[in-house]
């Protein structure tokens, strides 16, 4: 006979083991969108089987609750896809047949965003208040002349 107690921290195992998958399948279908947008196959992704295998495995549950942040693994994949994108190339010819060079786009800068706040948001106003606080983020590397894509 289990005890009470037992049978609960299976129960609490098998919950997050089911949120985990959940969670990586929402990764997935992100990351492959991030391909298609990309031109860029989606066999260069980790196996989604594999991953979710391995982080549904361990006995701890804090481990177990750890492993649902997909947030190192997306930014993990996204390197991937963005390494795998095509590069356009530059035209050659004469100066009569050239055509215009179109110039290599740079690789978006990874960044993550400080999204904590302090103040409770109950308005329109407290709402374009943290915007504002995003956008400030985003400009200030959009300023250096980077492109920038959001990974937490």
């Amino acid at each position: 006979m289990q005890l009470p107690q037992t049978v609960e921290v299976k129960e609490i195992r098998v919950l997050t083991s089911k949120q985990i998958a959940e969670e990586y399948a929402k990764t997935y279908a992100q990351l492959e969108q991030g391909c298609k947008e990309n031109e860029v196959s989606t066999s260069v992704l980790s196996d989604q089987e594999v991953i979710v295998k391995l982080k549904t495995q361990p006995d701890s549950i804090p481990v177990l609750q750890t492993n649902l942040d997909t947030n190192a693994f997306f930014a993990e994949q996204t390197a991937k896809i963005l390494a795998a994108k095509p590069k356009p190339k530059p035209t050659v010819g004469d100066d009569k047949n050239k055509k215009e060079e179109i110039p290599a786009k740079k690789y978006p800068t990874q960044v993550a965003l400080s999204t904590r706040t302090t103040l409770p948001i109950g308005s329109e106003a407290d709402v374009d208040k943290y915007l504002a606080q995003l956008k400030k983020q985003l400009m200030a590397h959009i300023d250096k002349g980077e492109t920038v894509m959001i990974i937490k």
